[in-house]
């Protein structure tokens, strides 16, 4: 399987493994111990700040997982970065801390000398927001620029998601991720921000929030179609809503969570399908790391644009949410992908999903479904409504083979089996 892996990613730091024999003295569950506004929580690694993840032990049970243990003085760094952010006690944007017991932390405040607080009072002023950074030097597939989405904390950027983005045709060709086999033990989403363009010239001359609204879809599908399909087509849970690509139910942190909000981790999908089967695969993933205590890296993206047939004149038309000859925007994906590789076992597997509700049976698929061979769900026992998404596994090989144009370099070794028996 001579495809290689090239990608420049997150290294989550493991604060704490099986191995180590330290007394704990905190612990601090993500789940229901810290603030609503809450800050980064992080670690100096060989100089450098990482983020702090749970302890990976899969003799734990799943819901007590999402737990960070502290030995004794252990330090713990709480950043609040942003414009005009900081930690409302001590008011700074970044303090060290160190563990005391229970859930209580020894804050060092500068002048003053040390405060113990617990970690619910160590909130920040503001939600901490990411921040999306363009590297407009470096290309990715044919088409795209690499792109981060991370945190800044004083001179340091800390990456989250990686993405590869079009911007003459504001087209996200896929992102990567990670998936932490505590996922279960994950900080609630409380609220939900509004979603961001980034720096320009990303979405110049796209109205973003006009393009995912229902009346405009309509009046899309009019002019696409013949005067009276948006109607037809619009309705209910079908309409194009803004498909996350890396979903916030993948990440640990509020703060993490929070960071997909950006129009660049997104595309258009049928609702029906982004809250149906495809919501569906993205909480087998989440079961899968949990059950075999295995982190996952995820590649999604999309390939291909959606044909829809008019009853008016009987033609498949293309489509895209801007579809200006000369200058289409936002292309609406025929289907999506997701690249599933362990990084214990670096086995590897890629779920593929259509993105066309009307279809009444697949069309055609791009690769062999190898799902019931290696353990993954079929259409017979899960995926069984096609407008809900038709979701079929293949051999990454043979997926890459047909849409390479659309994806990063994959380096793996055998096939990734699911959980089913």
């Amino acid at each position: 399987m001579a495809i290689t892996f090239s990608l420049a990613f997150l290294v989550l730091l493991k604060l704490l493994s099986p191995q180590r024999y330290v007394k704990t003295a905190c612990k601090i569950s993500l789940r229901d111990d810290l603030p609503v506004k809450e800050p980064l929580y992080l670690k100096r690694f060989n100089g450098s700040l990482e983020f702090v993840l749970p302890l990976e032990d899969k003799t734990i049970p799943q819901k007590d997982r999402g737990v960070l243990e502290l030995a004794k003085n252990e330090e713990l760094i709480l950043a609040c970065p942003g414009k005009n952010n900081e930690l409302m006690s001590p008011p700074y944007d970044v303090v060290e801390s160190h563990c005391v017991d229970g859930k209580r932390l020894d804050v060092e405040v500068g002048g003053v000398g040390n405060k113990t607080l617990r970690i619910e009072q160590l909130e920040c002023a503001n939600s901490v927001r990411a921040v999306l950074r363009p590297n407009f030097s470096q290309t990715c597939a044919k088409t795209g620029t690499e792109m981060e989405i991370g945190f800044e904390v004083e001179t340091e950027y800390l990456p989250l998601i990686n993405v590869c983005h079009d911007v003459d045709a504001a087209d996200t060709i896929y992102v990567e991720h990670d998936i932490v086999s505590t996922i279960r033990g994950a900080k609630m989403l409380q609220n939900r921000p509004s979603f961001q363009e980034g720096p320009y010239p990303l979405y110049d001359g796209v109205n973003t929030r006009k393009v995912y609204t229902q009346e405009y879809q309509r009046q899309l599908f009019d002019d696409l179609l013949g005067k009276g399909e948006g109607k037809h087509v619009i309705r209910g849970l079908y309409y194009l809503a803004k498909g996350h690509l890396a979903p916030h139910a993948d990440f640990l942190y509020g703060t993490w969570k929070w960071a997909t909000y950006f129009y660049v981790n997104a595309a258009p999908q049928w609702q029906i399908i982004n809250g149906g089967n495809w919501k569906g695969l993205e909480d087998y993933l989440k079961r899968l790391a949990a059950e075999t205590g295995e982190d996952l890296h995820i590649i999604t993206g999309s390939w291909g644009v959606l044909k829809l047939r008019s009853r008016i004149t009987g033609t498949y038309v293309d489509v895209y949410l801007q579809p200006e000859e000369g200058h289409r925007k936002i292309r609406v994906p025929a289907g999506f992908f997701k690249i599933i590789q362990s990084k214990v076992s670096h086995k590897a597997i890629v779920a593929i999903c259509s993105n066309n509700p009307f279809e009444k049976v697949p069309l055609f698929s791009l690769c062999k479904n190898i799902a019931k061979e290696n353990h993954w769900p079929t259409a017979e026992t899960r995926w069984k409504s096609y407008k809900r998404g038709f979701i079929y596994f293949c051999n990454v090989e043979q997926f890459v083979a047909r849409v390479k144009e659309y994806l990063p370099k994959v380096k793996y070794s055998g096939i990734l089996q699911g959980l089913e028996k």
